[in-house]
């Protein structure tokens, strides 16, 4: 749910754009080799609590005068792994590139514990559609249905199975994440996390058949710390992430959770901006300042 528009908006357009692979926003669990780093300055200081200078310094988390203490837990909402939970969002994403400006939206209901890939997991159940007025060819209807768990202050993403229609063509992806990615909360500023798995995209292409791509992707996040940010939903106190990714090229994008509710506001990835036009969460709309 705190990426949940960007996997909603990728995943409806999966079929139209390619049927060998998910170009849905990808975060990842961090397996036990992995790390956390606490010197974001490579100065070799993991930071001094008492010391306010300390530009590595993650601040004293029971002191709300030390604004590193903000920590990104404020930007979790485990209330997406409750059954009957509802979202509604409407995104509005752009595309500098090709002047593509594209309309998303998701109704989102929790349904409790559904089996998955031999597992039993929370599943999230959303009706997608994605229209663009400048680009018509690229419109989709789609049911995206997202199977996660949550641990601490941790939300993970076992897989997705995604039933589309664009241009007149029907398709079903299933992507298996293993293991798990994971989006983690339990961050002070300057913290992140560098991890790996494996992407199995698996889907049915009208005349083809199924088509199998599987990836290897590494993956590092950082929390930034907390800001205020405007976006046409209003204005809210946010948790600031950036994320690298490295599979078949390197990007990197940044991403602003909103503190409190656990909605996802901005994203900006490459040429792409993507904002929060409304969300409706269990019936109480989320508006900003």
């Amino acid at each position: 749910p705190y990426t949940n528009f960007i996997v909603d908006m990728n995943a409806a357009l999966a079929a139209m754009a390619s049927a060998y692979s998910f170009p849905g926003e990808v975060v990842a669990q961090q397996p036990a080799s992995a790390t956390i780093n606490t010197d974001p300055d490579n100065s070799g200081d993991p930071g001094d609590p008492s010391d306010s200078s300390d530009p590595s310094d993650p601040g004293d988390p029971s002191d709300p005068s030390d604004p590193g203490g903000a920590t990104a837990e404020a930007c979790f909402n485990p209330v997406f792994e409750n059954a009957g939970t509802t979202l509604k969002q409407v995104i509005r994403s752009t595309q500098t590139a090709d002047d593509v400006v594209l309309e998303t939206t998701s109704e989102t209901v929790v349904n409790g514990k559904k089996a998955f890939n031999g597992g039993q997991y929370t599943e999230e159940e959303s009706v997608v559609t994605a229209r663009s007025a400048s680009h018509p060819q690229i419109n989709s209807d789609s049911i995206t249905r997202t199977y996660t768990s949550v641990s601490g202050a941790r939300y993970q993403i076992h897989g997705i199975v995604t039933e589309a229609m664009a241009s007149g063509y029907s398709t079903e992806t299933t992507v298996t994440m293993t293991p798990a990615i994971e989006e983690r909360f339990d961050l002070t500023p300057g913290q992140s996390y560098s991890l790996a798995y494996t992407q199995t995209v698996e889907t049915e292409v009208p005349v083809l058949g199924t088509q199998t791509l599987v990836q290897d992707v590494s993956y590092t996040r950082t929390y930034l710390g907390r800001e205020r940010i405007t976006v046409p939903a209003g204005s809210f106190e946010a948790c600031k992430f950036e994320e690298v990714t490295d599979a078949e090229e390197r990007e990197q994008s940044m991403h602003w959770i909103a503190v409190g509710s656990g909605i996802a506001l901005k994203t900006v990835s490459g040429d792409t901006e993507s904002v929060l036009l409304s969300a409706i969460l269990n019936g109480a709309e989320i508006r900003g300042d």
